[in-house]
């Protein structure tokens, strides 16, 4: 009761922080440049272990090596000097290989969509205003970041990165999606056992879930407090009326930082990139791990709905398509 209880009033937190003076474009990109540097350092303590023990890394800020990939490729887009754009590189490539070391696939697939759909519209912007020089520099950072991280594998770990990820990707038992004693064959099992609890309301905060915990060395029924999905999470405690609820401010949240990273305008543009590209990630991999709302993301959450909040504010709303839709006309 207490550990959700701590969560959702630290949540809530961002009503208030969003009222503070610290959402200025400089402020912002410093902000974000500190969370990557603390992000590559983790990341580069995780890259050490895996190494060492070539073995998968288990840590609770996986997605944040996600996440931070993705803030590092937008913001190498906006920043101009050379210094940060060099940070930004090489934070993005420590941030991927540390990803790559925790062996999550839901992330990898997750940050992979994310990072093609920002690309892709990157090249479709340069493309129409024909920004050939910048598309080209663009594929050439792609190929190179993507170059880096095969060189390093074939170095240290003697493999490659296609053969990498098709091993982990392709690493499935007979049977594992319908065997409960299966990591994956767990998850359906516990949303499984969810569904047959479901009610409008929910058991409460701080409900536990009775079922078989298999993922122990001793087998047998006890009172489990942790969900791996989110959105089941959400359905066991609070019912269908609190899942709506979440999802209802899940799409306002992804409709209004759409709005941004379509507005036309750089630093908005990118700033809602990061809001709806970050949480898009999150959310993802939310299905199979709960991660939104775990205590370590939540101060993102935080900063994100701040951001969105206090840009939304600056842009008229006739506005927020416009540029994007038809960036030749005039606007009267």
């Amino acid at each position: 009761l207490m550990y959700d209880v701590k969560k959702y009033l630290v949540l809530a937190t961002a009503v208030f922080f969003i009222k503070q003076p610290l959402f200025g474009p400089k402020k912002i990109i410093l902000l974000l440049l500190v969370i990557s540097a603390f992000t590559a350092l983790h990341g580069l303590f995780i890259i050490g272990n895996f190494l060492i023990t070539h073995k998968r890394q288990v840590t609770w800020n996986e997605i944040y090596y996600g996440n931070i990939s993705i803030v590092c490729i937008v913001l190498l887009t906006v920043v101009k000097n050379r210094k940060y754009k060099l940070f930004l590189s090489v934070a993005a490539l420590i941030a991927i290989i540390a990803l790559l070391a925790t062996e999550t696939r839901s992330i990898w697939i997750s940050t992979t969509l994310c990072i093609m759909a920002y690309l892709l519209f990157i090249f479709w912007s340069k493309l129409k205003k024909l920004q050939v020089r910048q598309l080209v520099m663009t594929i050439i950072m792609v190929c190179f970041l993507l170059m880096a991280i095969d060189l390093f594998m074939r170095l240290f770990l003697g493999t490659d990165l296609p053969s990498f990820l098709f091993n982990r990707m392709t690493e499935f038992n007979n049977n594992e999606l319908i065997n409960p004693f299966s990591s994956l064959g767990y998850r359906l099992y516990e949303s499984f056992v969810v569904w047959t609890q479901r009610s409008f309301w929910g058991h409460g905060t701080g409900a536990y879930l009775y079922l078989v915990q298999t993922q122990f060395p001793e087998k047998k029924f006890m009172y489990w407090p942790s969900i791996h999905s989110e959105y089941f999470e959400m359905l066991h405690k609070w019912g269908f009326f609190g899942l709506g609820l979440y999802l209802l401010f899940i799409g306002a949240f992804l409709k209004q930082s759409l709005q941004l990273f379509l507005s036309g305008k750089k630093f908005i543009s990118s700033i809602g990139a990061i809001a709806f590209l970050t949480i898009c990630n999150t959310l993802v991999t939310s299905i199979t791990s709960s991660y939104i709302t775990r205590v370590n993301m939540i101060i993102w959450d935080i900063l994100m709905i701040g951001v969105v909040v206090n840009y939304r504010k600056r842009m008229p709303k006739r506005k927020l398509f416009r540029s994007a839709l038809f960036p030749g006309q005039r606007r009267p």
